[in-house]
């Protein structure tokens, strides 16, 4: 009984360490012993438009952090990031995606001036605005510009 209970006690123990330390996470900016760290970094041209047809331009660069353990060590290196606003489920509520290319809470946007985008025009046109019944509203767009967009 003492033998299993012992090795419940350890394995538990271990499994604490590994969790709640750096030990047990793949991911490292010590100098003698690197490992990655992973962010993707989008620099995005922002372009939202209000029910009354008002369309704002605004530019940053949306940061999905992959790894949540080491982020804060970004602003010692990185000045823009200290300026970062992290997305919160308020933004989510106010757009569609948090207004950002993939809307996930927690990752980070920095505003910055939208990047330049060259020989594709993007048009969305809407085409028809029904009222089906009580908040419920059915929205048909048309589409023209890149193959790929993040609507």
């Amino acid at each position: 009984v003492l033998l299993i209970l012992g090795c419940l006690f350890s394995f538990t123990v271990t499994l604490l360490v590994v969790f709640f330390s750096g030990l047990g996470f793949p991911y490292s900016d010590n100098f003698l012993h690197p490992r990655s760290q992973r962010l993707s970094i989008y620099h995005t041209r922002r372009t939202t438009v209000s029910f009354d047809g008002q369309e704002a331009v605004d530019g940053g660069y949306y940061i999905a952090r992959w790894d949540y353990h080491w982020a804060t060590k970004l602003k010692d290196k990185v000045a823009e990031y200290g300026d970062a606003v992290k997305v919160t489920d308020d933004m989510c509520h106010e757009y569609v995606d948090c207004g950002l290319p993939i809307g996930k809470t927690g990752d980070f946007w920095i505003k910055v001036p939208a990047p330049e985008i060259v020989e594709q025009e993007t048009r969305l046109t809407l085409l028809e605005k029904i009222k089906l019944n009580g908040n419920l509203i059915r929205l048909k767009f048309e589409f023209e510009g890149p193959s790929e967009l993040s609507v």
